[in-house]
């Protein structure tokens, strides 16, 4: 039967107690574990049991933690030993760690000696006397339930709708800026329908500009142009994606200001589809003499159908001559 044994390490000279200087004997203890072959077996160490964390101890050169786990075979027991002569002997210390706690790494405080810290899949537990007993560090933090990952699921599914109303906003806007610049080609000596069209531009660049930072180009950019209301949502969504629970209170907070200035935003483009670009289709029906079309629809009439037409068979002429003097 295989069993899993801590080696012995050497001893090293008496340390200030800094974080810096625990990098130092933790590499010395795992030397010594390749240097020396095992002889000493933690009591309770389970078979096969997998050391998690070696810490040597920043107060005593003869002392150090060791942490243990097997949860892949269903055992989720605590395993946590001390040793205060270099690893010739280890003492078992998990009294107050609940039994169904795997512990994923031990670690003393670097400025308090019998201060130590446990992480387990239960939660986080310290004890104030160099493992004599444990307790809960956060005793009000639960573990998490299924109505805990139902609510975190709901929550990111509304913050993904908002996410899409906003990108598509800014996307029906853009498409209608670029309807609108296909329709003024040719068109820029009415004073009356440019007057309408910088208009309709002026009050979609604001729109976009607020749901969606356009002045952004470069990482740096995002220092000096902070990010709007896209970007907040998208940014929202992935703090409950970074673990598994319920979101906190303050998500809900920060999503329903961010919906309100949504809302706000997308009622002012409506407005805009009613007001400003009722302007520019009125301006387009006295320059045609006619209908001006719906920007927000592909139509195209009157002369600039014409001037299209003729452009589109320019270029396949253009092609064709292409064509004859490469291949005569």
């Amino acid at each position: 039967m295989s069993r899993t044994v801590i080696p012995p390490f050497r001893p090293t000279p008496p340390r200030a107690p800094t974080r810096a200087l625990l990098i130092a004997p933790t590499f010395l203890l795992a030397a010594a574990a390749l240097a020396h072959p095992p002889s000493a077996t933690a009591p309770g160490m389970p078979d096969f049991g997998r050391v998690s964390l070696i810490d040597a101890s920043a107060f005593d050169a003869g002392k150090a933690y060791v942490s243990a786990r097997l949860p892949l075979l269903d055992d989720f027991r605590p395993h946590v030993w001390r040793t205060d002569d270099h690893g010739e002997t280890w003492t078992r210390i998990v009294d107050g760690i609940r039994d169904d706690a795997y512990v994923n790494s031990v670690r003393e405080d670097p400025n308090r000696e019998g201060l130590l810290y446990a992480g387990t899949n239960h939660g986080v537990y310290v004890t104030y006397d160099d493992g004599g007993s444990w307790q809960e560090l956060n005793p009000w933090i639960t573990d998490v339930t299924d109505e805990d990952l139902a609510a975190q699921y709901e929550f990111g599914v509304r913050v993904r709708d908002q996410v899409d109303r906003a990108n598509r906003a800014v996307i029906e806007i853009r498409r209608v800026k670029g309807e609108l610049a296909e329709r003024l080609d040719g068109l820029d000596d009415d004073e009356t329908l440019m007057a309408a069209a910088e208009r309709l531009r002026a009050a979609l660049d604001g729109i976009e500009g607020e749901i969606y930072q356009v002045r952004n180009r470069s990482n740096q950019d995002l220092l000096n142009f902070p990010i709007e209301v896209n970007n907040r949502l998208a940014n929202l969504l992935s703090m409950p994606e970074r673990g598994d629970g319920r979101p906190g209170s303050g998500m809900y907070e920060v999503f329903e200001i961010m919906v309100g200035r949504l809302e706000g935003l997308l009622g002012a483009l409506e407005g805009v589809w009613e007001g400003e670009v009722g302007e520019v289709k009125e301006a387009l029906e006295g320059v045609w003499g006619g209908d001006g079309g719906a920007l927000r629809r592909s139509y195209l009439g009157g002369n600039y159908c014409m001037m299209v037409m003729c452009k589109s068979l320019l270029k396949i002429f253009i092609a064709e001559r292409v064509e004859q003097e490469m291949h005569p």
